[in-house]
């Protein structure tokens, strides 16, 4: 009889361990801004020739420029924990030296709504972006696409049909 226990117990305990071990890691995320940045910033995804959103030691890094935004050939569920949500994760807001080295946090207090969306022209989703607003909290910038495609251009980057997930 304890031979039958030990064997269920052990195939229990197996089928746990299985089944924790299996599950998608969600990863963290570090946000890096120029020191003393304030204003809207701007994750714009799947953008051709981007270079790809970069993981070091189970973390997301996104690093911004002087504007506020970030170009990125990366999906926006990048590094989700499953294909309709992005799991548990801890972020982290810092600024940064012209070197990149951190020198500041960013206290949470002072990051505004994070809004992920698409612009759509004519039926057709033009670009996909995050956004979010740093040093003011009650600023929402959701609703600026405006102001965002005005940088674009400034960098003769062109807004054209984004990729889909599926493709």
């Amino acid at each position: 009889m304890k031979k039958g226990r030990m064997i269920f117990i052990s195939v229990i305990l197996g089928i746990v361990i299985y089944y924790i071990w299996s599950q998608p890691i969600p990863y963290d995320r570090a946000y890096a801004f120029p020191e003393g940045f304030r204003g809207c910033v701007y994750i714009v995804y799947h953008v051709e020739d981007a270079p790809p959103l970069e993981i070091k030691h189970f973390t997301i890094l996104y690093e911004f420029d002087e504007d506020g935004i970030l170009l990125t050939s990366s999906p926006e569920d990048f590094g989700w924990e499953g294909k309709k949500h992005s799991g548990w994760y801890k972020s982290e807001f810092y600024y940064v030296d012209e070197n990149g080295k951190k020198v500041q946090d960013i206290p949470q207090d002072m990051i505004g709504f994070h809004a992920l969306g698409s612009y759509e022209k004519e039926g057709e989703t033009m670009l996909t972006r995050e956004t979010f607003s740093v040093g003011d909290p009650d600023v929402h910038c959701d609703t600026n696409y405006d102001d965002l495609l005005k940088k674009l251009e400034k960098r003769n980057i062109k807004v054209g049909k984004a990729k889909s997930k599926e493709e």
